[in-house]
């Protein structure tokens, strides 16, 4: 019997669900982003979310590790930015190593909106014509017309985007994070601008926080539907004169105790130093094994913090002092 609903409602017996061959996990980025699925990547302005998705792009067009660390299946890409001009695009992306025989195409400023179903079929034909298999929205603000902060009018916005995900095409789209209220302190899913059920949609959600004293990314898996969520993890900006990279560092609650680690080094160093001393004075002395980036976000950590101070030393260079304690006032009662 024919049902009344259409071909679009037709449910099955839980016993033909379970007879089912069970699909293995397939990784555009191993671990992050799943083949087929939806993706956010979120941050603050400035944290470095455009030079992350450029850096995605080069990888997956190469099949090389994200970040040297996260293996990538080799694919084409699509990235469709509504934020940058053209020249600061191809700048970075020379920076970031870019070659014309890199297997990926680039929409700028085209007015793209997700909500517009001429739009939308403009881009699914494009889709089918270059085989993409990972499709780059910079930004989600700047990509529809609907209400941020409305969860059916978002929930309409995300809908056009199965159609892409059921021919096993990977969508990843930036978004930034709400201001932060005074005293409080959001997690990474609870930063996310707008609409809850922009989390909700997604299958992954990789928030990024950018240390600029340590020159060092943090990124936070606050969503991973398919899998276990990665544990958060740095990653550093290593700027050369022509060129930046995207280098993986390591597990970020360990670098969090190699800082305070080095914290404690440069405080108890600088006791036998009432002279002051410069950071190579320092360096020389430890035998920690921490890294120059780290030893230099300590400093400057120290130096936020009030615990010791820089001053102008011979030749320009710096010299560090442990700061005194602040004496409290006497007062005559």
């Amino acid at each position: 019997m024919t049902s009344r609903f259409g071909p679009k409602f037709a449910p099955i017996t839980l016993a033909g669900l379970l007879a089912k061959p069970t699909k293995a996990l397939k990784w555009l980025i191993e671990n992050l982003i799943p083949i087929g699925s939806l993706n956010v990547l979120s941050g603050d302005p400035g944290s470095f979310k455009t030079w992350i998705i450029l850096h995605i792009v080069l990888c997956i067009s190469r099949g090389e590790p994200l970040f040297g660390q996260f293996a990538t299946q080799k694919g084409r890409v699509l990235l469709v930015d509504e934020e940058n001009r053209e020249d600061l695009l191809k700048e970075r992306f020379t920076l970031l190593g870019a070659k014309p025989e890199d297997a990926a195409m680039i929409s700028l400023m085209s007015n793209f909106k997700v909500d517009s179903p001429t739009d939308m079929q403009m881009l699914k034909e494009v889709v089918v014509r270059e085989k993409i298999n990972l499709v780059i929205f910079d930004s989600l603000v700047r990509m529809h017309t609907k209400e941020e902060n409305d969860a059916r009018q978002m929930a309409s916005v995300f809908e056009p985007f199965k159609e892409l995900m059921r021919e096993d095409v990977a969508v990843l789209f930036t978004h930034h994070h709400r201001k932060q209220t005074m005293g409080v302190k959001y997690s990474v899913s609870q930063g996310l601008r707008g609409s809850s059920d922009i989390l909700a949609a997604v299958d992954s959600h990789l928030g990024v926080e950018y240390d600029s004293s340590r020159k060092m990314l943090t990124l936070t898996q606050g969503k991973s539907r398919q899998a276990e969520a990665v544990q958060p993890f740095e990653v550093s900006v290593v700027k050369g004169q022509d060129s930046l990279s995207l280098q993986f560092e390591g597990d970020a609650e360990k670098s969090l105790l190699g800082i305070d680690k080095a914290k404690n080094f440069i405080r108890n160093s600088l006791v036998l130093y009432p002279e002051g001393a410069t950071r190579a004075d320092l360096e020389d002395d430890t035998e920690l094994g921490i890294g120059k980036n780290m030893f230099g976000g300590a400093l400057q950590q120290l130096i936020e913090e009030g615990a010791i101070e820089a001053k102008p030393g011979k030749h320009n260079k710096k010299v560090y002092y442990l700061k005194a304690p602040e004496t409290p006032s006497q007062t005559d009662f």
